[in-house]
């Protein structure tokens, strides 16, 4: 399956967004249409990276709907009682509602809320979704158009079931609906040994970044240094992303225009105060263990030398937290041309005041004009491309692969603010990112060992009039959000088809999704099928899939559990080589009686597979985190092209181990033998018998080795490759070490090297 697993979230990016989007490219590029008719009417559409991907489907949304102790169901509530509930509340104590347990029934509601009664007869814990009222897909409309207003999800709850494979409720960060914390894509990326990295262009603990590595009831929890319940302290306390890069800097969310003679105020909604002194005044040695970064000059430069000195195989994180002034803790917004002219300005405005009074007013510092304002903060921030291009630089050196998520959050305020020209231009902003991951998937392996999947967490009720091209071309987004009438603007939020600012939040419409990679066959086998909720099978809908399957493409990708053979041997000897007779991952091999050959070292991906090799004379090579264990004869294991942590057992026998670096060997009975070359780092334990412990082979070990249990007296210390005349008078002993020059070679637990005489060496 895949080696790395990438998703990419476009949030609140529903089909008409994309199309937007790829339009204003197409425009751009030199497109002549002036219709929809000639760009593109349905299906996966063309102009945008990600529209070049092969696979495309569209996948349902929705949540769960709970009733409150007023007897009304509400996509906010949780099966506990909310009587006495507030932010405050800690996740999972308040008592679970008296009786209640789980329904499926589909329960769409007649508000945006909710609003169903159980006094009119309303059952059901799942909202579902009617594709005869709410359409089939984007371009066919239902016959209902309110009816995608009803129950729809927010980004918490659509984020955790992407995770989680789990529906909860809106608010859900990484909880179930009893509050309960459910595992995420990214704990079992880091279960299997794989760097895990999350990238927003909104803060870093906002909805998206936070239900893959925290679990708290309420997702405005941001942070508050020392309380666990709060999303980043679990992001950076708990489950420790590699890479956690995004917004949310406490100077990116200040009040306009700023009194005379000051600095820019500080707002640490994201934040907290304590947490930011933390990181600020310990850059790379704060209680979290990463490094961080944050605005200032030359950001992106300095971001892309950092991750390039970053190293997740040593144990290195990188944590960025940048923001914009005076845009509510996000990146700047680039605009639908590129030219960054709506930066600094809220993003809450156009909606809120229906067109009549947007912000217009950026928090400028005395002396400085909008021009000197944007040219800073598009120089001490990078861009969402900037961020993912760090995050691959990071995580592309673990071995093991890694799971990433890149989220274009400021599609959604966007979106939000009914502004056509922050969207198309946050859309194109993602859609270069989304570019660069497909560059890189070129470069590292191909499709073959990777797997991307771009989709939307929910999506927006934004509706193209015939002549949105033609207006766009024209007049350009920012006119066409300055128009407030339908016709002149070329489009309209909401359902009535003659007001344009009629609708500024989600719909519970299914939304795209594109993918591509090792593993994407799953999420094509999965389309018209169902899941599994609560105890519950729900069925799926003919021609959709669900955000859940989703989450299963990805777990098994990221756990390859289709790469897992279980492989037998006969009692001949058998030989088998990864590649041509086994994939060698995640293998378990059994080679029964014979003198066996394994080799894993074939595969450069080979990794995490189990070999017990029987009895007889057998030859085993690993090759990265392999266990492999000797029964009755002389084995031999070979590390030599290994690329580290591999377990070998010897079990009966006189057995040879060639350790290369980062390995465990453990002898067992018989007289074993163990050579260690130049990587070092190994722990060694000979078991019972006479063993020699070959400590210097060659060249000097990157790492002193470490021998366990050495016996004086029956085990033997080997010492090579040193050239005529080497001999016990040149080694240096000390302690429990033995060195040569100022290079320590081995450490003996439990002997005082000083003790050892020349008759415990063999030199050659």
């Amino acid at each position: 399956m895949a080696k790395n697993t990438i998703i990419m979230i476009g949030d609140g990016m529903g089909w008409e967004m994309a199309r937007a989007a790829a339009i204003a490219k197409e425009i751009e590029a030199g497109a002549t249409g002036t219709t929809l008719a000639d760009f593109y009417t349905e299906g996966k559409g063309t102009g945008l990276s990600f529209q070049n991907l092969s696979g495309y489907g569209l996948v349902t949304t929705y949540g769960t709907t709970i009733a409150g102790n007023n007897g009304t169901f509400n996509v906010s509530n949780t099966a506990r009682n909310d009587a006495n509930q507030t932010i405050n509340t800690p996740t999972g104590t308040a008592p679970v509602r008296e009786g209640f347990e789980f329904d499926p029934t589909f329960n769409p509601g007649t508000t945006p809320n909710g609003g169903a009664k159980v006094s009119e007869g309303a059952v059901g814990n799942l909202v579902g979704y009617d594709p005869v009222q709410g359409g089939i897909n984007p371009w066919t409309p239902g016959n209902n158009p309110e009816y995608i207003k009803y129950s729809y999800p927010d980004s918490a709850n659509t984020a955790t079931t992407l995770y989680t494979g789990v529906k909860s409720y809106n608010g859900a960060i990484g909880v179930d609906i009893f509050e309960n914390p459910v595992e995420s894509i990214l704990t079992q990326a880091t279960q299997q040994g794989k760097s895990t990295g999350l990238v927003s262009s909104v803060p870093i603990d906002h909805a998206t970044p936070g239900a893959a590595a925290a679990n708290v009831n309420n997702r405005n929890k941001f942070d508050e240094f020392g309380v666990i319940d709060t999303i980043l302290q679990q992001e950076l306390g708990i489950y420790k992303p590699t890479v956690l890069l995004g917004g949310g800097h406490p100077l990116s969310n200040v009040n306009n225009p700023l009194p005379a003679e000051v600095e820019p105020p500080s707002d640490h909604l994201y934040i907290s105060e304590e947490t930011y002194a933390e990181l600020k005044n310990n850059p790379t040695d704060n209680i979290y263990g990463y490094t961080f970064l944050e605005r200032g000059p030359d950001a992106a430069e300095v971001l892309a030398e950092t991750a390039s000195q970053l190293d997740p195989e040593k144990g290195d994180r990188l944590l960025g937290v940048y923001g914009a002034r005076g845009q509510d803790g996000n990146l700047p917004v680039s605009s639908a041309n590129g030219d960054y002219s709506t930066t600094g300005l809220g993003m809450f405005t156009v909606f809120a005041s229906q067109g009549q009074n947007p912000d217009t007013v950026r928090p400028l510092l005395p002396g400085e004009t909008d021009e000197s304002f944007i040219a800073r903060e598009i120089n001490e921030n990078p861009t969402l491309d900037d961020l993912t291009k760090a995050a691959l630089t990071v995580l592309e050196k673990d071995k093991d692969g890694f799971w990433l998520m890149v989220e274009a959050g400021d599609v959604d305020w966007s979106a939000h603010d009914d502004n056509i020209d922050n969207m198309i231009g946050t859309m194109l902003d993602f859609d270069k990112s989304v570019q660069s991951v497909m560059n890189w998937i070129e470069a590292n392996g191909g499709w073959e060992e990777n797997l991307l999947v771009v989709t939307a967490d929910h999506d927006h009720y934004l509706t193209l009039n015939q002549d949105f091209p033609e207006l766009l071309r024209n007049q350009g987004g920012e006119a066409l959000t300055d128009i407030d009438t339908v016709e002149g603007s070329g489009h309209y939020w909401g359902s009535s088809e003659t007001t344009k600012y009629g609708w500024g939040t989600h719909t519970n419409r299914p939304v795209p999704v594109y993918y591509q990679g090792a593993g994407s066959e799953v999420l094509d086998g999965l389309v018209s099928q169902g899941y599994e909720a609560y105890g519950y099978d729900i069925p799926g809908i003919d021609g959709l899939g669900d955000q859940t399957h989703i989450y299963q493409t990805m777990f098994a990708a990221v756990t390859e559990e289709a790469e897992k053979e279980l492989v037998f041997g006969t009692s001949d000897s058998d030989t088998l080589i990864a590649t041509v007779d086994i994939d060698g991952v995640q293998d378990t091999i059994f080679t029964g009686a014979g003198n066996d050959e394994i080799d894993f070292a074939f595969n450069s991906d080979a990794r995490r597979n189990r070999v017990n090799s029987g009895s007889g004379d057998d030859l085993i090579y690993v090759s990265r985190r392999d266990r492999a264990f000797g029964t009755e004869g002389n084995d031999e294991f070979d590390a030599t092209d290994s690329q580290g942590e591999n377990r070998m057992s010897g079990g009966a026998g006189s057995d040879i181990f060639y350790l290369g670096a980062d390995d465990r060997a453990l002898g067992g009975d018989g007289d074993d033998k163990f050579y260690v070359q130049d990587g070092g780092n190994n722990l060694l334990s000979g078991g019972d018998g006479a063993d020699q412990f070959w400590i210097l082979t060659g060249d000097l070990p990157g790492t002193a080795n470490t021998v366990l249990d050495f016996e004086t007296g029956t085990d033997v210390l080997g010492i090579g490759g040193q050239g005529a005349g080497f001999d016990f008078t040149d080694l240096t002993l000390s302690g429990n070490n033995i060195a040569v020059g100022n290079t320590i070679i081995a450490i003996l637990i439990g002997i005082n090297t000083t003790s050892l005489t020349a008759a415990d060496f063999a030199f050659v």
